[in-house]
């Protein structure tokens, strides 16, 4: 939420809001423009109410979610919160495996998941990789579900990786018999999201290399 100014970035001009549910806040040192908030309930003609009562000024909203609402009923895709039902390795349209989703994961490293993912779908489509039956593909995909429901995670965290992600990421290598996922690159991860957490403003700064 962007409050007066022209910028809609943190050191752009004006103010910012940045309004998470996440259990604590951002630790590191941030924008003196960017101000962390809890999550919003309701808006009026001022601003917005915050869930801990506050209300803030606002002028405009930018949105960070996902919205699939271009999809008609012939696709066979349900969304419920946020979760899209039914996708094999949250991939492939288990009734339609020629329709693939890329990038629905989060809490992940973005393009190394879209760039795996990719190479999956293209190798199911090309006959590289071989997709189970409709029925297998159902049931894997609801034993999934079921195992996140058992661990309390409402349906809009079913497409968060976080740290599972490189799991994921050889589990798809291997059945699209792809290159092996570096074993350098969690360890990296690692490392960059602490700096992110608690080095935000230079987080970017750093460079790595790898030695072999």
């Amino acid at each position: 939420m962007v409050r007066g100014g022209q910028g809609m970035v943190p050191w752009g001009g004006g103010k910012v809001f940045l309004s998470h549910n996440f259990p604590l806040m951002i630790p590191s040192e941030l924008p003196a423009n960017l101000h962390q908030v809890r999550p919003v309930v309701s808006a009026d003609e001022r601003g917005f109410v915050l869930t801990d009562g506050r209300h803030i000024e606002a002028d405009a909203i930018i949105y960070c979610t996902v919205q699939l609402s271009f999809l008609t009923a012939s696709c066979g895709i349900e969304v419920k919160d946020n979760h899209v039902q039914d996708l094999y390795k949250h991939i492939v349209n288990i009734r339609h495996p020629s329709m693939g989703f890329i990038g629905l994961p989060s809490r992940v490293v973005v393009f190394l998941v879209i760039h795996y993912q990719v190479q999956y779908f293209l190798a199911t489509l090309r006959g590289k990789a071989t997709l189970p039956t409709f029925e297998e593909m159902l049931a894997i995909t609801h034993k999934t579900n079921q195992e996140r429901e058992k661990q309390g995670l409402p349906q809009k965290h079913y497409h968060t990786l976080a740290t599972t992600q490189f799991e994921y990421l050889a589990d798809i290598a291997r059945e699209a018999k792809l290159e092996d996922l570096p074993n350098f690159k969690p360890r990296l991860l690692t490392i960059v999201l602490l700096r992110l957490f608690f080095s935000f403003p230079v987080f970017k700064n750093y460079r790595y290399y790898m030695y072999y």
